[in-house]
């Protein structure tokens, strides 16, 4: 069985073909945005393709759902019900593995490794996270994240804890716990702020630093 409905990305119609009583999108390969629309996981913010209402678009675990909210009681848009039929209901019968906490929210993981989660919620906004627990295999898949239990719920309901947010050293690519930043600047960029132009200095490069402000200015001819 089969039929179709608008992509939420460029407005074409998707072949829609029932699997498993589940309804699986098929066809259009659109890039909107920067996503790529057959990429197996997708949350972000759009407009509903049958009116304008804004909505969450969500593509996971071979489904995909259209959402009001971000988080619980995660509410379908009511212009897709599971059924002709059917009022707009909740997806938790969908995604089992969703919390029914309003203390959670879908995040995409777009990066997880050595000990740092880049989480991205469905409006785009980017956290970063640090970690003790492996979790790479969590990368490009939509988790469930609590920031008040910093806690990741997985597809199959697996926790991982988190430790807190984490902050980009301002001298290298290293994140850290806001806490550490201090102690790490002194120890592996010792310096200080140039008064003159605001610039950070290493210690080790003062003096020379320091030289380029006294050279005269050549006027130009």
């Amino acid at each position: 069985m089969s039929d179709s409905t608008p992509c939420p990305s460029c407005g074409e119609e998707v072949a829609i073909r029932w699997v498993g009583g589940r309804r699986i999108p098929i066809g259009c390969k659109c890039r909107s945005k920067g996503r790529k629309n057959d990429e197996p996981n997708l949350w972000y913010k759009t407009t509903c393709p049958r009116c304008p209402k804004a909505v969450y678009f969500l593509r996971h675990n071979g489904g995909s759902v259209w959402l009001d909210g971000m988080g619980y009681p995660w509410p379908r848009h009511g212009c897709f019900p599971r059924g002709p039929q059917e009022e707009a209901q909740p997806v938790d019968d969908f995604f089992l593995w969703l919390p029914k906490s309003d203390e959670f929210v879908l995040v995409l993981v777009k990066s997880a490794k050595a000990g740092v989660l880049v989480l991205a919620d469905g409006d785009g906004v980017e956290s970063i996270w640090g970690t003790h627990v492996r979790c790479g295999f969590l990368r490009g898949g939509i988790v469930a994240f609590s920031k008040k239990k910093k806690l990741v719920l997985d597809w199959d309901a697996d926790s991982y804890p988190v430790e807190g947010p984490l902050a980009a050293c301002p001298h290298c690519t290293r994140f850290l716990f806001p806490e550490s930043m201090e102690a790490h600047i002194q120890e592996e960029h010792p310096g200080r702020t140039c008064h003159l132009c605001g610039e950070w200095v290493r210690y080790r490069d003062w003096l020379e630093h320091q030289a380029k402000h006294l050279e005269p200015e050549i006027p130009s001819s």
